[in-house]
């Protein structure tokens, strides 16, 4: 997964997931997009086509709230 991460010049790290912690989270499609706040708590879910760049800006402006940023 490394390779493949430099190859395609990801800045982020990539990971295999436990399963179980899919299923946790009730992740059915491999578009799921969660945020969880700095207790674990998810703040954000959506699906595929939603999330797109505004709200994201808003997720993570909410999450810095929360934390005390």
């Amino acid at each position: 997964m490394e390779s493949h991460r430099i190859k395609e010049g990801y800045l982020w790290p990539i990971a295999e997931i436990d399963t179980d912690v899919l299923k946790g989270l009730r992740v059915l499609q491999q578009s799921t997009k969660i945020a969880l706040d700095h207790q674990g708590i998810i703040t954000y879910r959506a699906g595929y086509a939603d999330g797109g760049a505004h709200k994201w800006r808003e997720v993570f402006s909410d999450l810095a709230k929360r934390a005390g940023g």
